[in-house]
């Protein structure tokens, strides 16, 4: 089994190294390979040798070119339409063939909107009608921030960024003025302490 070791997983250099006839050898009581198991070794060698090769063939086959996934189906597709030059569609000369459709994975930047809260407010015209109120508004939604313009959307996007992405306000500010909106530090600092109050029920 040592030969038959040596012989298949040593280094190159100990497989062709001449044996030497004046080196003493250690009989291990009658240990040496016979003629039969001579034959069944070498027979295992060449087993070993194409099982190497298949080994090979199977990992050459696995490092090909990897398949692009497909893009997902929920995504937005917003088309665009390219039409051949120099030919009048509208003539009735030319039959629309199947066309060739490309797809590609486009971004858009973070954006900013202002949420307009439009209250409507309403006065009964019959004033001689006896009701409580004569004139009835509509009640303010629950915002997070008291006599602030950040909305709830902001918020959870300057606490995400901030303890998810681990960006910290100072680049999030800079992030925010590329997109045309400047927040002075001083008062992204007392909106993080407003929204830590809030979450404490959480905590």
């Amino acid at each position: 089994m040592e030969w038959l070791e040596r012989k298949v997983w040593g280094k190159s250099s100990e497989k062709f190294i001449a044996e030497d006839p004046a080196q003493r050898k250690i009989d291990f009581e009658g240990m040496e390979i016979l003629p039969e198991e001579k034959e069944q070794a070498t027979a295992a060698e060449e087993e070993i040798k194409e099982y190497r090769v298949e080994i090979q063939t199977v990992t050459k086959k696995e490092k090909g070119k990897p398949i692009r996934q497909a893009l997902p189906a929920y995504l937005e597709r917003r088309e665009e339409h390219i039409y051949p030059e120099n030919i009048d569609i509208q003539s009735g000369k030319w039959v629309e063939l199947s066309p060739e459709i490309t797809e590609k994975l486009e971004h858009t930047p973070a954006q900013f909107y202002v949420r307009r809260i439009v209250r409507h407010i309403y006065a009964i015209k019959d004033k001689s009608v006896e009701i409580e109120k004569q004139v009835i508004g509509s009640s303010m939604p629950s915002l997070p921030i008291s006599k602030s313009y950040a909305g709830s959307s902001l918020l959870a996007e300057l606490m995400i960024n901030k303890y998810v992405h681990h960006l910290p306000f100072y680049r999030q500010i800079e992030m925010f003025k590329q997109l045309g909106i400047s927040i002075p530090s001083s008062t992204i600092n007392d909106w993080f302490k407003e929204t830590a109050d809030l979450l404490r029920p959480l905590y």
